[in-house]
């Protein structure tokens, strides 16, 4: 997708759970077969899910070298920071090491770890949007992921359909216009695990 779309030259790119999370999946947790599969496939490491975030903006950021990059705070990025706060790293030797780097990120970091790592690697070069900061483009806020709805409920696209605000999501991974609210989808394989 990064072959066709920086010919359209935007000014400015929006980057949704740019982090997968599958080491630190909370929704998996209890899941030891499946994790037992991503121990033997190598996918269990939370290094190199961080570093695959880290080389994931790079690659955005130079096929959109002029635009400029935001990435929009989300329920995946999350994972990182709820698995910081609740892991028994006594359990996951493989990511001891790991594990302490980011606790001390997360009692220092008001923003969450992602953002963190984010601003460490690219400065300034890269803008992670907080929680409730709001980015408009033409009227339309950009800053919604879309996964916190009204009182604490999940977000949908009918409940953001009855904002007076026009908006573009992209939680739930696939394409969807109701009112002035669109839903985009992913431009990754959805399938692939």
């Amino acid at each position: 997708i990064l072959d066709n779309l920086p010919k359209l030259r935007p000014k400015n790119v929006y980057l949704h759970d740019v982090a997968d999370g599958l080491p630190v999946n909370p929704h998996e947790k209890e899941n030891y077969v499946l994790r037992v599969q991503r121990y033997n496939e190598g996918k269990h490491l939370v290094s190199d899910a961080i570093e695959c975030v880290i080389d994931t903006i790079q690659k955005v950021k130079d096929a959109f070298n002029d635009s400029e990059i935001h990435v929009v705070r989300s329920n995946h990025d999350e994972f990182f920071d709820r698995w910081a706060n609740s892991h028994n790293w006594k359990h996951d030797l493989p990511n001891a090491e790991t594990y302490f780097k980011l606790v001390q990120i997360a009692i220092s970091s008001k923003d969450g770890i992602i953002p963190y790592l984010i601003k460490e690697s690219f400065g300034d070069d890269v803008k992670c949007l907080k929680y409730n900061e709001s980015h408009t483009v033409c009227g339309i806020e950009m800053s919604l992921h879309g996964h916190a709805g009204n009182n604490g409920a999940k977000g949908g696209i009918k409940q953001f359909a009855k904002l007076s605000t026009k908006l573009i999501t992209a939680h739930n991974h696939g394409y969807a216009i109701l009112d002035g609210v669109m839903q985009v989808g992913t431009c990754t394989d959805r399938f692939q695990a």
